[in-house]
């Protein structure tokens, strides 16, 4: 297709940049997309993070729980998301990554306390509570903040569930590592890093 042919032209690859394109494209109107980088999906595509280590994980994983089910309808996009029975753990860089937040069942913060040697502080805290340590944080902090409105956001988002009842069947998704085992090697790794 020449340039002179074309209705619109994206810049961006991205998960928003290929949902534009498709609600183009849908639409009637020809559409090209341009990506900079040799693979499309900007956010959704799985990376290694971590240097030496062969894992292939997605950095913005989360963000899949805020993708509005109307756009994979119109779309007819075949996702089927699944609940997880644990969340999150963000450690601070502000203590070298010696403690940090973590969202999740008593059976996680059992497994990460083990790892580490430490008995963790559960604190099951309602919404409101949270949005307003997050005002509070933006306050004294200011830019440093490490508790945001959007962080908030996406911790107390429906889809992030820590009830093991919720979890996803046995047939659909099983890990290959136990909670404990991989959190025991997650400490030996932030250990030898120097991070905890």
């Amino acid at each position: 297709m020449a340039d002179a042919d074309l209705d619109v032209v994206i810049v961006g690859g991205g998960h928003n940049g290929l949902v534009a394109a498709a609600y183009l494209a849908r639409a009637g109107l020809r559409v090209r997309l341009l990506e900079r980088l040799p693979q499309i999906g900007g956010a959704t595509i799985s990376a290694q993070v971590f240097d030496g280590v062969d894992v292939r994980l997605s950095r913005y994983s989360y963000l899949v729980s805020l993708l509005p089910p109307r756009i994979l309808e119109d779309l007819g996009a075949g996702v089927r998301l699944a609940r997880r029975p644990y969340s999150s753990y963000t450690p601070d860089p502000g203590t070298s990554g010696r403690t940090g937040l973590l969202i999740g069942s008593p059976h996680s913060f059992a497994a990460i306390g083990a790892a580490v040697g430490r008995a963790p502080l559960p604190l099951p805290l309602p919404t409101g509570l949270l949005k307003l340590a997050s005002c509070a944080d933006r306050l004294m902090r200011r830019d440093r903040a490490k508790l945001t409105p959007d962080r908030v956001a996406y911790m107390v988002h429906p889809d992030w569930v820590a009830d093991p009842a919720k979890a996803p069947p046995a047939a659909l998704w099983q890990p290959r590592i136990a909670l404990r085992e991989g959190m025991a090697d997650a400490a030996r790794w932030y250990r030898a890093q120097g991070l905890l």
